[in-house]
């Protein structure tokens, strides 16, 4: 948990990015400025980014190096309404990337399985708020909050080399993989009521001190690894139970600035939640950003990221001097354990106001 904070800490003192996903930092300029009712009560745009990488070699000579395919992106969407003291702030968005190096088939005896795509990132995330305003002026509300959180594609990880794969490989041999989760497996969900301070666009935070965190393993098998923050069934010491329920606080900041004429974008959005009912001393971290550069009208640069940290939920441990980059005890199996995770992508994107 310490080198959670420590490294939390420093994410912010240094500021890397904002987060396209929840909020398009170019919608600020068609919000209405004022407080009160406009005709335009809805406001919805979104992003599109692609992260692409090719090299092909056709006949390579010795030591040119092999072919190397990669693609992927992120999709931001949202919808926001202003009415009078009624505010509603909705935001779905999907990180993912797919990547192979090398080409032809697996030198796999009686078999032609092709060169497979590891996964890099993939994550759904849907979040909306819902706030009430105390008085017409007031910059307090109440509020309704909910977030959820998923992946896309199936994920197998690769028996010997603990790699992430796209594709399941079931024949035997160093290259045999086990299906390690899904959509919906796990998938995280959190309900709450509290209030929400805003003084102004760029700024707000949402405090839920009664707040219903679930998550849901659809899948048994997916269940019973023990990976994903579920808990023994009671008398078994192979099964887990296929959901979780927590009941605890949560705080929620959100902020969105623009530098140099507007070329510049950085926005954030920090979640810390903590559980009554399981180690309430242990805050789960979720920290998602972005930085945006404006290349040409709705063309942007864009420098994704996300903190993450879960007591409950058991990860790899990166050693970039080990085989496959990843922490092996003495038999060569992955070592797992609660751990700060962290991302960053790099896109180049289309964005707009609808």
């Amino acid at each position: 948990m310490k080198k959670a904070w420590i490294l939390c800490t420093q994410f912010l003192m240094i500021a890397l990015g904002s987060f396209a996903q929840n909020d398009d930092a170019s919608r600020i300029a068609s919000i209405p400025t004022t407080r009160v009712d406009s005709l335009k009560t809805w406001v919805t745009g979104g992003g599109i980014g692609a992260d692409l990488g090719n090299i092909l070699i056709i006949n390579p000579k010795p030591g040119s190096g092999q072919n190397r395919i990669g693609f992927g992106g992120a999709v931001g969407l949202f919808a926001n309404h202003l009415r009078d003291r009624f505010s509603w702030d909705n935001n779905l968005s999907l990180n993912i990337a797919l990547e192979k190096t090398g080409s032809g088939v697996l030198p796999i005896s009686n078999v032609q399985i092709r060169v497979p795509f590891k996964k890099s990132i993939d994550d759904l995330r849907l979040n909306s708020t819902a706030g009430y305003k105390i008085t017409a002026t007031s910059d307090w509300s109440y509020a309704a909050d909910f977030a959820f959180r998923s992946q896309l594609v199936p994920s197998y990880v690769g028996v010997e080399d603990g790699q992430i794969y796209a594709k399941s490989i079931s024949n035997p041999g160093p290259y045999q993989t086990s299906l390690i989760s899904q959509i919906f497996s796990p998938a995280r969900a959190s309900f709450g009521l509290g209030i929400k301070y805003d003084p102004s666009l760029n700024f707000s935070v949402v405090f839920t001190p009664a707040t219903v965190d679930v998550i849901v393993i659809e899948n048994q098998y997916i269940a019973n690894l023990g990976l994903h923050g579920t808990e023994l069934k009671e008398g078994s010491t192979t099964e887990y139970e296929r959901t979780r329920l927590g009941i605890g606080a949560k705080l929620g900041v959100k902020y969105m600035q623009h530098f140099f004429e507007e070329k510049l974008a950085w926005s954030s959005r920090l979640s810390l939640f903590s559980d009554y009912m399981h180690d309430p001393q242990n805050v789960d971290t979720d920290w998602t950003n972005e930085l945006a550069l404006t290349i040409f009208k709705n063309i942007q640069l864009a420098y994704l990221s996300n903190l993450y940290y879960d007591n409950d939920i058991l990860s790899n441990v990166t050693d970039f001097d080990a085989p496959g980059g990843l922490k092996v005890d003495r038999n060569g199996n992955p070592i797992l354990r609660p751990t700060a995770n962290y991302y960053h992508q790099i896109v180049l994107k289309y964005s707009r106001v609808f």
